[in-house]
Parts: C-alpha cells; structure tokens; sequence
C-alpha cells in the first residue's frame, strides 16, 4: 500500500465515524449528481447506495431464496468501507462487443464490465478492485450465522428534484446480473455534493 492509498484510507475511515451507521436505511441529506456515459447527468436527492443481495442455509438451492437489499451511504469493497460524502467515485469500465437479442433477432451490441473504481476524497484519489462487499456489510451480527450469503448487485436509488424515484445499476458481483451497458444508462461518476 503506497503513503497515499494510507493516507486515503486514513481520511476515509476518520469520515466514517461522521456518518450513520452502516446498514442504516436513511437516505443521505446530500445531492448525489449521477453521471453518464453519454454525457448527461441526473442529480438525486434523499439517495443511497442499495446492496442486493441472497442469503441461503448451507445444503439449500440458492434459486429458491430471493434477494434482498440493504441501503448504506457507504461504499463497501470487500471488507472495507469508504464513506463517499463530500466526494467522488469514478467507475471504469471494459466495453466489449456481443450478441444481444432485440426482438427475437441477434445483433451485435455492447457489455460492460467494471474493471476499478477511483475514490477522489478532498482532490486525492485511491483506485479500488471492484470487489463484492464482505458477509458482515450485507448481514452483519449473528443472523448470517451459517448462511451463505452472496453480493447480487450495487445500484443507486434517490429521487429526482422532481420527486420522481430512480433506480440505477452501477455494478454486478455474479453473471446473474446485468447492468446496461447503453451509455444512456451506464454510470460512470458519482459526485456528492454537500
């Protein structure tokens, strides 16, 4: 780990004792500026990061459990979490080309993979391994106790100025998921604005 990356995360774990706690459902009270692929950019308020998830008893099929969320201000990679108010969040992505059915008809069409994401906190940025966040984020205390407990998605929720709810897809952890890769759709910044 570089003095920077320590110095990042120092800044980052210091914030987090300002902020609610971790698996809280409460929206955060900043605007969050979500940024497109394609140029444009939609701010929301009362936003969250939303963590979809599964959870099944070990011997049980996974198919047969449906996925819940569990919403944060938090950005949690691994078993790290890196508090994201008052700064920003750029995800990098690998666009490559496939076959995707529109109408009953192949064509050829895009995918997008998350390949990092790039913490900027008071202009000092920390590139991060898009990593599932670990079983004590999604379910922490005794409850996962003997459950498997699987990373579905990340995605963005909060409301427009207008008050219209937006949901959006920022990453997948599992090929059970898959966020757009339309530039329309794609995320690849989100600012916080205080």
């Amino acid at each position: 780990m570089t003095k920077k990356t320590h110095t990042l995360c120092g800044l980052a774990l210091g914030a987090i004792l300002l902020l609610p706690a971790a698996g809280s459902p409460q929206a955060s009270n900043s605007m969050l500026i979500v940024h497109m692929a394609d140029g444009s950019s939609l701010p929301l308020q009362s936003w969250s990061l939303s963590y979809e998830y599964q959870a099944w008893k070990q011997g049980t099929a996974p198919g047969f459990t449906q996925p819940v969320r569990r919403n944060a201000a938090l950005l949690w990679v691994g078993k790290k979490a890196f508090p994201i108010a008052g700064s920003g969040v750029e995800i990098q992505y690998r666009v490559y080309e496939r076959q995707v059915e529109v109408d009953g008809q192949m064509q050829k069409g895009q995918g997008a993979v998350v390949t990092a994401l790039v913490l900027s906190v008071e202009g000092k940025r920390a590139e991060l391994k898009p990593e599932p966040p670990a079983k004590e984020f999604l379910m922490p205390g005794e409850s996962a106790k003997g459950l498997t407990v699987q990373a579905r998605s990340l995605d963005v929720r909060g409301e427009t100025l207008t008050g219209t709810k937006r949901d959006f897809c920022v990453m997948s952890y599992t090929a059970l998921v898959e966020c757009s890769a339309v530039a329309a759709n794609r995320i690849v910044r989100l600012e916080i604005q205080r």
